[in-house]
């Protein structure tokens, strides 16, 4: 059955009026997950990676270096933890 590219447009069109109310009353009724808390020490693990690099980066060939690279190696340190907490155990 071929139908022509107008028509086709109209019915997806109509079709959209009648279903996006019902699934916006649908997503509305759904609660948000709740934040898992492994996940949420993992972000914050990779952001303290994160910051510790840019403060490395930034402090690079002065006498703070060996301070940022201690930082930085902790940062990792509890990253790679917060990782085993998930199961993730390749980091070494």
């Amino acid at each position: 059955m071929h139908v022509e590219p107008d028509r086709q447009r109209q019915r997806a069109e109509a079709l959209a009026r009648v279903l996006t109310p019902m699934i916006e009353a649908h997503l509305r009724l759904q609660p948000p997950p709740a934040p898992d808390p492994i996940d949420a020490e993992i972000m914050a693990a990779c952001g303290a990676v994160g910051r510790a690099v840019d403060r490395l980066a930034q402090v690079k060939y002065t006498q703070q270096e060996v301070r940022a690279r201690v930082s930085l190696e902790a940062a990792a340190k509890r990253l790679r933890s917060a990782m085993g907490k998930r199961g993730h155990r390749n980091g070494r």
